[in-house]
């Protein structure tokens, strides 16, 4: 009897189990994590949505009164839908977003939800940088404040994870408000700004913002295995490559739930971690580069094409690729130990990582604000050191000038959104020729010729004042040696046209073999071998750069060196070997 009891007991403690289930099945109708009230949807016309339910089960999805998608669950309880915005006003007042089942005895409803552009903010703790820290916080926070703000933002929660996970939790959107905005990225935030008072290529009154950062962090913990593995990379999530963060536990926490979403763009603030990489740990120069480009792909595949309707050129050509995200990258601001000899600034590893980084552009739809000038002393907008404190110890990682970097990202996207070359200058053909100098001695002279250079001039850093009196980023090789080399004033008279004269070399038996520092009238006062390459910003905290009349500063580069009748005179390149 006893035993018949426990029977008993067993099959009603199962059935118990099996209608709590079916139960649970019947009412989880429900949307994924990433969608919730007060929530941009992208404008496309196959927006993907989706959620969860009983399997088997038919769901209805509609925004507003007009657009719908039916469909069916899958076994697993998966289901996804693609809904038409492309015809949705770019002023259209916000809705609402529902899902039912077809009998509509379970219904879900999200309000508040407007149609405009969604981006996607990552990267490590430039990125994270909070609009409370930054330069003109006050002001920035009070005209969110005093406007009618059409910005939304989500930020996805600070994880790992070993493999991939598909749900988020723990996290909701939120209508700008000093309140929400204050702790969120300062350069997600500030180039939204940009781009909705100031470039009509947006096309849209409503931008929701995803932000998905962490600091100190490599690109490896960003990248799938599929990535790491395309980049020749070790793909064990339980591997620390050269941080505390293993590979791909970010990517698997933190982009991989957000997948299939429609980004419009993706911006992209990160590096620094991969300068101490290639510094302190066995990198190899080139790896960073490689790395990177294999990101890009990987996250473009792993998100749905933006609308194929976007005002971008390359998208509106019968025959050319379906589009693709924009991709917009932060190329690396100085900071390390600014002392006053520009070619000991730092280990090559910093402004190798800015090559790196820009190789990136090499990929369509990919644009890059440059950020060389906007190097800070020591974290200067901490509130633990006095002003006299920060300046006394140069070299801070987190410049707090956020709105100069999310301006030239503004013009970065709207570059690409028009189907524009980019409006920073970018060097295109460098040649030498030999001219007389001091008595019967030859010397050097190297040209750089710089597309987007229209009023372009030497200005000094955002750390340094009245730097190019005496500095330079420029330098010539020469015999094997990299020497620095003034801009000569006379020489230089036609836009976009610059001219280089190495400085006096260290003499023979120098226990250093960098470039003397001498005044800009200096010269080479020996014969020496043909220049081979020219090189501009090759330092960690350079205190004087090139920028044009847009305030935009010159793209790093390393140029082969010709004479004047081999000079290529073909589109612009960023490096070469």
């Amino acid at each position: 009897r006893i035993g018949q009891a426990k029977v008993i007991m067993f099959l009603l403690v199962t059935l118990l189990v099996q209608l709590v289930v079916v139960a649970a099945e019947t009412t989880t109708l429900s949307f994924h994590g990433l969608f919730g009230d007060d929530m941009v949807v992208p404008r496309s016309d196959a927006v993907p949505v989706w959620g969860r339910a009983a399997p088997s089960t038919p769901v209805s999805v509609r925004l507003g009164d007009d657009i719908a998608a039916n469909t069916t669950t899958a076994a697993d309880g998966s289901w996804t839908v693609r809904l038409n915005t492309s015809g949705v006003a770019v002023d259209a007042a916000p809705t609402t977003l529902s899902a039912q089942t077809a009998e509509g005895d379970t219904v879900v409803q999200l309000s508040n939800v407007a149609v405009g552009t969604v981006v996607l903010c990552s990267g490590q703790s430039n990125m994270e940088f909070a609009v409370s820290d930054a330069y003109g916080a006050e002001d920035i926070l009070a005209d969110t404040a005093a406007r009618s703000t059409t910005v939304r933002t989500l930020t996805v929660p600070e994880r790992q994870a070993a493999a991939p996970m598909t749900e988020l939790d723990g996290t909701a959107w939120a209508v700008a408000s000093n309140d929400t905005i204050a702790p969120f990225s300062a350069v997600c935030y500030l180039t939204a700004l940009e781009m909705l008072d100031n470039h009509p290529e947006m096309d849209s009154r409503y931008v929701g913002l995803v932000g998905s950062y962490v600091g100190g962090t490599p690109i490896e913990a960003w990248m799938s295995t599929d990535a790491l593995r395309e980049a020749g990379e070790a793909t064990d999530p339980t591997l620390q490559d050269c941080s505390p963060t293993n590979n791909s536990v970010l990517f698997n926490a933190m982009v991989a739930p957000l997948r299939p979403f429609a980004f419009e763009a993706i911006l992209w603030y990160q590096g620094e971690a991969n300068v101490d990489c290639l510094a302190y740990f066995e990198r190899q120069p080139g790896d960073y580069g490689v790395a990177f480009a294999a990101m890009i792909r990987d996250w473009r595949d792993s998100f749905a094409a933006p609308s194929s309707s976007s005002s971008r050129a390359a998208t509106t050509v019968v025959g050319t690729p379906p589009p693709q995200q924009l991709f917009l990258f932060v190329d690396l601001a100085a900071y390390g130990d600014a002392d006053l000899d520009p070619v000991n600034r730092s280990a090559d590893a910093l402004p190798a990582i800015r090559l790196e980084q820009l190789e990136a552009l090499a990929l369509a739809n990919v644009g890059t604000a440059m950020a060389l000038d906007r190097g800070d002393h020591a974290d200067a907008c901490s509130p633990d050191l006095s002003a006299a404190e920060n300046y006394n110890y140069p070299g801070g990682i987190h410049p707090c000038n956020k709105t100069a970097v999310a301006r030239r990202l503004g013009i970065a996207w709207a570059d690409l959104a028009a189907g524009r070359a980019s409006s920073s200058p970018v060097a295109t053909a460098a040649w030498t020729t030999t001219t007389p100098t001091v008595g019967n001695d030859a010397g050097v002279v190297v040209s750089v010729a710089f597309a987007n250079a229209a009023d372009a001039a030497m200005v000094d850093t955002e750390a340094c004042s009245a730097c190019c009196a005496g500095d330079t980023p420029f330098e010539v090789e020469l015999d094997g040696v990299w020497t620095l080399a003034d801009v000569g004033g006379d020489d230089s008279s036609s836009e976009g046209l610059f001219v280089l004269h190495p400085r006096r070399r260290r003499p023979a038996g120098s226990s250093s073999s960098v470039a003397m520092r001498s005044s800009s009238s200096s010269r080479l006062t020996t014969t020496p071998s043909a220049a081979t390459r020219v090189r501009y910003a090759h330092q960690g905290f350079p205190q004087c750069v090139l920028s044009n009349g847009n305030d935009l500063t010159a793209l790093p580069f390393v140029l082969n060196v010709t004479t004047k009748e081999d000079t290529p005179r073909g589109g612009p390149r960023v490096s070469e070997s």
